[in-house]
């Protein structure tokens, strides 16, 4: 372990440097191309052919190869991005119809409660009121709110699922 600290000292630098000349990414990449070749080497340490009884450039292939992959791998993560907000531009107009019919249709269940029952749904579930804030607003004690409000909601439930489009 005191030989690779020792190649880590000596080299880490140069290999960063060389990487940022190749690195797509800054300086961030370039420092992971860096660490990652530095951890092959020591991975690799017994296969590893030196050139002049140096490891400098196997390091330097090996960090050019993986600043490769990275940028590969940073290309291919921004063209999923590209993809999806261009999947989702496309998408978008028929999600916003089918969201509009589905309000409307939601909308139509709503007016089809009792003008109660309606008007404590409303309050306690678009609204977010408390049931005593209802209670008070409507004349009604706090357990009818609470029987209205599951009445409601049951009707709702109903109605819905009798039309699953």
């Amino acid at each position: 372990m005191l030989a690779y600290d020792e190649l880590f000292r000596r080299h880490y630098r140069v290999v960063v440097a060389y990487a940022l000349t190749i690195s797509q990414g800054g300086s961030s990449d370039a420092e992971d191309a860096a660490c990652e070749a530095m951890t092959l080497m020591w991975r690799k340490r017994r296969h590893i052919r030196l050139a002049n009884q140096s490891v400098l450039p196997w390091l330097l292939v090996t960090t050019k190869n993986v600043a490769r992959n990275i940028a590969k791998a940073r290309a291919r993560e921004q063209r999923r991005i590209r993809d999806a907000a261009n999947l989702r531009l496309v998408a978008e107009p028929e999600l916003e119809a089918a969201q509009r019919e589905a309000a409307a249709f939601l909308d139509e269940c709503i007016q089809r409660l009792s003008p109660m029952d309606r008007d404590v749904f409303i309050a306690c579930v678009v609204e977010g009121r408390t049931y005593q804030e209802v209670a008070t607003a409507t004349s009604l004690t706090v357990p009818a709110v609470g029987n209205r409000l599951s009445r409601a909601k049951r009707q709702l439930r109903e109605q819905l699922s009798a039309n699953p489009d």
